[in-house]
């Protein structure tokens, strides 16, 4: 699972449910696993534009896709934490996903997001 930190108190995340807000140490206790990263921000700016976008997902109330599928209305967890980035003007990586031995997609993996921050903290 992974999310978003705008702020001290406040994450974004996409659960079944839909997108929401949750604060950080909820978010820690219904995961297994997780890491703290830190963005190659380019620009105080470009940070704003992802933090807005991150409230845009809330705000539009973007549900959950449990097909991990090309539909832009709704995202999974690693697709918004993606999406989050781009806005911020931080290219991700798509991997190549092999999926039920013969399908092959694409999908954000979290090596994908790694690759884009400075890992602040690894919980596994």
């Amino acid at each position: 699972h992974s999310g978003v930190v705008k702020d001290h108190t406040t994450m974004v995340h996409i659960t079944g449910t839909g997108c929401d807000y949750i604060h950080p140490l909820d978010f820690m206790m219904h995961s297994d696993k997780f890491a703290i990263l830190r963005p190659h921000w380019k620009s105080p700016q470009d940070l704003k534009n992802a933090i807005a976008q991150a409230d845009k997902f809330v705000a539009d109330h973007v549900k959950y896709d449990f097909f991990f599928g090309e539909d832009a209305t709704r995202l999974y967890c690693h697709e918004l934490c993606a999406r989050f980035l781009e806005a911020g003007n931080i290219n991700v990586k798509l991997s190549k996903v092999r999926m039920f031995l013969f399908i092959t997609m694409h999908a954000y993996l979290p090596k994908n997001l790694e690759e884009t921050s400075d890992i602040k903290y690894k919980f596994e």
